[in-house]
């Protein structure tokens, strides 16, 4: 049973000149896209800004997203990390802002044994209930 249909756009995250986030910008890029027809938005994710953000500025990045977007679309974020315990946390904070899904994936510069990977996707997947969370690599 698939989770999501359709394609979904990650959104970059604006900063202002100051390097704050520029969180009307973000909402007129999330409107633009919700307006010609994406499935759903992907915010914080791997190919964006979000390695850069403090856990403060991905978390209200998250919230600012989850809050504009009021149920129009899905939205998945990412919460992934290098540790474990940093992905559990992020994940759990985008929970609290009514994520319907995360995106974890594996540490790009990691290269687990499969019985390491095994324990790190158990742990996390072992913090949550109800909540869809996708971790690992991913292939076509």
């Amino acid at each position: 049973m698939a989770i999501f249909k359709g394609a979904g756009v990650a959104i970059v995250t604006p900063f202002k000149e100051d390097l704050s986030v520029d969180y009307d910008q973000l909402e007129k890029l999330i409107d633009y896209q919700i307006e010609n027809g994406t499935d759903s938005i992907i915010i914080c994710g791997t190919t964006g800004e979000s390695s850069t953000m403090s856990h403060e500025e991905h978390i209200e990045v998250i919230r600012a997203c989850a809050s504009h977007v009021n149920k129009r679309v899905p939205v998945v974020a990412g919460t992934g990390s290098n540790c474990t315990d940093e992905a559990i946390y992020l994940t759990k904070e985008a929970q609290k802002a009514g994520r319907c899904s995360s995106s974890a994936p594996y540490p790009a510069s990691s290269a687990p044994t499969l019985t390491s990977s095994l324990a790190g996707s158990n742990r996390y997947a072992a913090s949550f209930s109800s909540f869809s969370a996708t971790t690992g690599p991913f292939s076509s």
